[in-house]
Order: structure tokens, then sequence, then C-alpha cells
């Protein structure tokens, strides 16, 4: 208990601005500091298969961009949008139903926040 109070009375010498620079300060030495990378995100260029089918094609670009990988981003979407899908080997989505490119965007808004 006695370590506890002089705990206290240690950052009470402190401001608020003075420990607000401090935990920002051990957060960036250790990895985690909020100065976050941005990315700048290529739109989704999709286009119809068939009739009933669109393609994705540059969805492996997508996958790189965010770093993560081509099934975890496919699982992803098919729970979001509803739907079943597969990849190609040009690293292309192929996507069960008719979709709009907005579509598309707004999962990946949402997921990313872009």
């Amino acid at each position: 208990r006695a370590s506890v109070v002089s705990t206290q009375s240690t950052w009470a010498s402190y401001s608020y601005s003075q420990l607000l620079d401090r935990a920002f300060l051990l957060m960036r030495a250790s990895g985690h500091g909020g100065d976050r990378v941005r990315f700048k995100m290529v739109p989704p260029q999709v286009g119809f298969v068939g009739t009933k089918g669109t393609m994705w094609s540059n969805y492996g670009d997508v996958c790189n961009t965010v770093g993560r990988t081509h099934e975890h981003v496919m699982s992803y979407f098919m729970n979001e949008l509803g739907t079943s899908g597969s990849l190609d080997k040009n690293s292309r989505m192929i996507i069960k139903g008719s979709l709009k490119r907005i579509q598309i965007t707004n999962v990946t808004t949402k997921k990313y926040n872009l």
C-alpha cells in the first residue's frame, strides 16, 4: 500500500499535458504510437462476367495494399456482401451475383476506414 501512495504523489507533480506527452512518447518508443501510416486505396475495378457474375480485377493489389492475405479479405467480403465467390489464377475475385463498384467500395471503406 505504501508503494501506491508514493506513486500517486509522484504523478501528482506533473500536469495533464506532461503526462499525455509522456504516454505518447512511450507508445511511439514501443511501436504502438499514433503515427499511422496512411495509404491510398485504389478504387476497385469491377466488370461483369456473363449475366450473373462480377469480376474484381485489381483485388490482388487491394490485398497487398492493406497487408492481408487473399483468403482473409475474401472471407470478409463474402460475409459482408452475402454471396459467394472464388479467386482465379490472376488474383482476381469472381463474385456470384451482379454487384456495382459502389457496393464493393462501401465495404472496403467500412472495413479499412479509408
